[in-house]
């Protein structure tokens, strides 16, 4: 037998010189009833269980990172693959060892590397990757998995990093989709901020020149559930926060929020409910205010009349000043309107802006300002306020002015309203038990 020679200077874990002539297998592995599992011939044929129509298998040597396998077509779909159904503490494919860490972003490769990439990537961890992905020219997914055929992948990342996650159906138990649980971190870094979940959507997205009703960067469905019978959801959100941060030893927190919105204006379409305090729009956009439950009521501007609960403090206070008298939840019983008393006689007022009217009907609340202005920017109805008051509005034409119906009023005198741009109106309405009247004075 010849000494070889050649071998990878770097060291070799399994090596072998073959007599001349030699023409056997120089690795031969089978399951115990005989069938061949793995099998290269002397001359370099491979040989699996799988049926094969031309095996190969070289390995050549790829300068310090190890040695690279080159497997030619095993069959017409598959390049490796092992049909071993797998065992207690054994794996089909069992690799170990630490990722290169001793070279430089551009030599430090992972520990296992698929590269298709034309160009060479020289942005890998100095202190070790274990996976590598580089493509070249590509338009699919990285990862792709399904569950037993499922159309639609249990998990998918594509190429530029999109990512979905699509759950499973479950029959029982208590799936949760995705379970983020934060570390017990030490010594973290002094006056410094660590979030545990961070969302960076500050890039600058372009779209080609179109109109979009709505562009919403964090968008949450809200789920529908349902129960195998009658039963019921006692309290059920899409979105909640248990509560504020906790101070941990040696920890003081100046202020404490559970939510904190740090610019910008927040929108609120449906009622805001807090916990005692309900602030309700209502179609005309004017805000209601119900401070307590109809239970408990102290006050409250909200619907068609103010309501103050005179056994509450401040139903008393107003009792005592002569404002209010008797027992009612309703603001019926008052005696005069609110409004801010100076140091000499009389009561200041200010005016509420009720909006820019377009459509619908605006009903005017007292309760809300006894003076009020706002603009006629199309065809609208404006209603008789629900409780007696005597009210001023000011009412300017916008450039889409419509016609003004008024007649829900018992009688209507004055001037003639008009939809002429520009157009400015003072409106005197007087509401009584059972009668109200609207008085027009075109101030052009």
């Amino acid at each position: 037998m010849t000494q070889a020679n050649g071998w990878n200077a770097s060291g070799t874990f399994i090596g072998g010189v073959m007599p001349t002539g030699f023409s056997g297998n120089v690795m031969d592995w089978r399951a115990l009833d005989g069938t061949v599992i793995f099998q290269v011939a002397a001359t370099g044929a491979a040989n699996t269980s799988i049926p094969v129509t031309a095996n190969s298998l070289t390995v050549t040597n790829a300068a310090s990172f190890g040695n690279t396998i080159t497997c030619a077509a095993i069959s017409s779909s598959n390049q490796i693959k092992s049909t071993y159904a797998g065992a207690a503490s054994t794996s089909v494919f069992y690799l170990t060892g630490q990722p290169y860490s001793a070279g430089t972003a551009t030599t430090n490769f992972p520990q296992y590397y698929s590269n298709a990439g034309t160009t060479a990537v020289t942005t890998f961890s100095l202190s070790g990757t274990y996976f590598g992905i580089n493509t070249a020219s590509f338009s699919g997914n990285y990862f792709d998995f399904h569950y037993n055929g499922a159309a639609l992948p249990t998990f998918l990342m594509d190429c530029q990093g999109d990512t979905a996650i699509y759950q499973t159906g479950s029959i029982s138990g208590r799936p949760i989709l995705l379970n983020l649980v934060g570390g017990a971190h030490t010594t973290l870094a002094a006056s410094t901020e660590a979030p545990t979940v961070s969302f960076d959507c500050s890039a600058v997205k372009q779209w080609a020149a179109g109109t979009i009703t709505n562009q919403r960067e964090v968008f949450i469905k809200p789920p529908t559930l349902a129960q195998a019978s009658a039963g019921t959801f006692t309290n059920a959100a899409t979105f909640a926060i248990q509560g504020p941060p906790i101070s941990g030893t040696n920890a003081t927190i100046t202020n404490l929020y559970s939510f904190w919105n740090q610019g910008g204006t927040a929108r609120f379409d449906g009622p805001l409910n807090l916990s005692g305090v309900y602030l309700t729009p209502n179609a005309n956009g004017n805000g209601g205010l119900l401070i307590g439950s109809a239970a408990n009521q102290k006050i409250g501007f909200y619907n068609i009349a103010p309501i103050v609960q005179p056994s509450g403090d401040i139903g008393s206070g107003l009792i005592n000043i002569g404002i209010m008298s008797g027992p009612t939840y309703s603001m019926s019983a008052t005696n005069l309107s609110l409004g801010t008393v100076p140091s000499g006689n009389g009561v200041d007022s200010f005016s509420l802006f009720f909006g820019v009217l377009q459509s619908g009907t605006f009903t005017p609340y007292p309760h809300s300002g006894n003076f009020q202005h706002g603009q006629n920017n199309g065809a609208h109805t404006l209603a008789v306020p629900p409780s007696p008051c005597t009210m001023i509005l000011e009412y300017t034409n916008g450039g889409s002015a419509g016609a003004i119906t008024t007649s829900s009023y018992t009688k209507q005198t004055g001037d003639a309203l008009t939809t002429t741009s520009g157009s400015k109106f003072l409106m005197y309405i007087t509401k009584t038990q059972n009668y109200s009247n609207l008085n027009v004075l075109a101030l052009q």
